[in-house]
This record gives structure tokens, sequence and C-alpha cells, in this order.
């Protein structure tokens, strides 16, 4: 809101304030390293105060301690979903920058943000102007102070627990230092047979980023068997999958207690499952919103429960050994075309992005006999955003 714009070029390596959206980024990234001494950091967290101390990383609690951090938390997630705004905390957490940075009275900031938020929504209605109003309210009132022990300076690092998805050497020493922003360390020498520049496809299926709060639940006694999820499923988390008998005998006890008969003459015989990646998730709803059993087949539930419930090792199990039958019925209906394999998936699309169901259904048609020729824009940074590759094979 200042008269002059800033312009700087530079990135601000040691700053005076850090915030966090999501929580499941302090695991991937080295969020605060470089945060000022005396410095203030702001978490989005579904947890309380005692809560959010015990899923706090170890680096995340040395830092803090060391440093003298101001540690706050806001529930900006819950709060949005009170006043209606959905997964959109931004101008929650814009406002609580605000109430904790002090670069301006915050009488000023919150006069400058409802202007704005008139001038950007007014177009839209009153109700959805309303509901930023409060989301700029309740981001000043929503805030807790967490103390922060000094003994959490003497903390050794949490024990790396077994990694469960480890790729080939371009995976390991190229892929996953780059998407921790430790790209910068990187020796030459990792690059040896990638001199000309190419990266290997399908490299997304190791990021299980955890990004997202809320995921679908199926619950299967409700479910009519028409794959419209899938098909409008942004990140191609969601799938059916036909599963022989073989193929059942060899699953996990979690998948063989929740099959149904599949429907249709041209699966007969065959078992009917809707698998969800919990750890792949975005959390956008599109696929509850679509659902059009008389009861709702999917339903949105905490990450946390999906994972106590084993689903992540079920979708590690169907999305690797269950072959995809897509030559079984027609490509030609959603129901069809939602049990060929998606060539596109996981990707860095925003929650709940328009374009990307298309782009899987292309994939799902042709992919066998496609080759992509990308122009610049959006299906270029989240078909392509260097290391990761959001196009695979199929087997």
């Amino acid at each position: 809101f200042g008269k002059n714009p800033i312009r700087s070029t530079y990135l601000v390596s040691n700053p005076h304030f850090v915030a966090c959206s999501v929580a499941a980024y302090l695991e991937i990234y080295d969020v605060i390293d470089g945060i000022r001494e005396g410095g203030t950091f702001l978490l989005n967290s579904i947890w309380d105060a005692e809560q959010t101390v015990a899923k706090l990383p170890n680096k995340v609690k040395k830092i803090l301690a060391a440093k003298k951090v101001n540690f706050y938390i806001i529930n900006a997630t819950k709060l949005a979903r009170e006043i209606g705004l959905k997964n959109r905390t931004n101008t929650i957490m814009q406002s609580a920058f605000f109430k904790l940075a002090d670069i301006i009275p915050f009488a000023d900031a919150q006069k400058y943000m409802k202007e704005y938020a008139h001038k950007a929504y007014a177009k839209k209605g009153e109700a959805i102007v309303e509901m930023n109003y409060k989301a700029i309210d309740m981001g000043a009132d929503g805030l807790v102070k967490v103390a922060v022990d000094p003994s959490w300076a003497n903390l050794t690092d949490d024990a790396s627990a077994e990694e469960k998805y480890v790729g080939d050497e371009f995976i390991e020493k190229i892929v996953k230092p780059i998407n921790a922003a430790r790209g910068d360390s990187l020796p030459v020498s990792a690059f040896v047979g990638f001199e000309d520049g190419h990266f290997k496809s399908g490299t997304t299926a190791y990021e299980k980023r955890g990004i997202g709060v809320m995921v679908p639940k199926w619950i299967e006694e409700n479910c009519i068997q028409c794959n419209q999820c899938a098909f409008v499923c942004p990140h191609a988390v969601i799938r059916p999958f036909l599963i022989d008998e073989n193929e059942l005998a060899a699953a996990p006890q979690t998948v063989q207690d929740h099959v149904l008969d599949a429907k249709g003459k041209e699966v007969k015989g065959l078992k009917y499952k809707i698998q969800v990646s919990p750890l792949d998730c975005t959390g956008c709803e599109l696929c509850a919103q679509i659902c059009p059993s008389k009861e709702k087949s999917l339903v949105m539930v905490p990450l946390a429960e999906e994972m106590e419930r084993h689903e992540q090792e079920n979708a590690d199990y169907l999305f690797k050994k269950v072959t995809y039958k897509d030559d079984l019925m027609s490509k030609d209906s959603v129901k069809g075309v939602g049990f060929a394999q998606p060539l596109f998936e996981f990707h860095g699309a925003c929650p709940g992005c328009g374009e990307t169901p298309y782009i899987g259904l292309v994939t799902r048609l042709f992919g066998d006999r496609m080759i992509v020729a990308n122009a610049t824009g959006c299906s270029s940074i989240y078909g392509g955003s260097a290391p990761s590759t959001p196009y695979t094979t199929n087997k």
C-alpha cells in the first residue's frame, strides 16, 4: 500500500517475518532457516497450540528457540470455511501479517485491505465482499501466540523416516534436492548423463506433498460407479479400478474389505473400487461436488483420518500393481474412459484447476500416440516446471 513500489530484484534471505500457509511445507522445505533473531513466524495450523508443538519438526523448533523467534499460529483453514471462502486462506493470512508485522498501523492496513476487497469483488456481489471483510477482521482476531521453549535449541533432528518413495539416481540426486529448494547446492557432477538438458518423465509420483488438509473419503455403499469423480479430478489422484481375482487376493486387507461387484455386462466377475491417493490430493473438493449419488459417495475428511485408514498404502498398491482394464468398455463414455490410465498426474497446478482435467482426459484417450507442443502459460508451468514432470508413461 506504499506510494513507491518495491522494484528490488533480489530474494529476501534474512527476513524479519516468515509465514507458512501449509504445515506440510515444514517437512519439505527449509522454511525458516534464514529468519532473523527476534523475528516473527506465522503458521496456518489446523491444530491448537499444544498439538502444533507436538507436530512441529525438531529442525523448526531448534531455529525458533535459537533465534528467539516470536511464534504465532492461526487456523485460517477453519476460519475460511466458517466464512464461506472454502479453502481460500490468503486474505486471512494477509490480515494476520499486517497485524503482526507492524509496518503500518493495523487500522490503516485494515482500511486499505477492505477498500481493495471492495474494488476487486464488488462485481461479484455484496455477499462476496462481506466474506472478504470478515476474513480481514478474523485474520487479526484469530492469532494465537505459542510459547517457544528455550530448551528446543538443544534438540536433535528427527530420525529420518523410512523413505517409501525412492526413485532412481535422477530422482534422488537431482529431482528431490531441487524440489526441496536446495538445487544451488548440487555439484556439476550430479548432472553427468544429463548434459543435454533432458529430464525424465513421471517424476511427480515421488513427491507425495501431503498438502490437502481435507481429502475425499469413498463411501462404497453409496457409489453408483459412474466414474465422474475421476473425470473431473484435476490432479488424477482419484481413480476407479477393476480388480480381478488374483489382484484382489494379493491386495492389502483394507482394499479387500472395501470393494464392490463391478456393474455392467462387460466387467462382470470383476471387483470395483474408487481409490484416492491422499498424499497427492490438493483438497479441491471437485470430486465430492460432482458426485451424483443420492447420498454422497465422497465426503471430505481430514488427511490424517485417511492416512490412519491406510488409504495411501491402498493407493500405492492399486496405482502400481493393478492393471488398467481400459479395453473392456468403450472410451466414448465417462465411465469407460475412467478405467484408462491417466498419463498426466500429480502436477503443481492450483487446487481445482479447470484446465488440467482436459489434459488428463486427452492422455487417457490418446496417450500412447501423443506428442505435446506447449506454448508458454499455465500449461507450461504445471506441465514441466523443472525438475517436476507430471507427464508419465504406461506399462
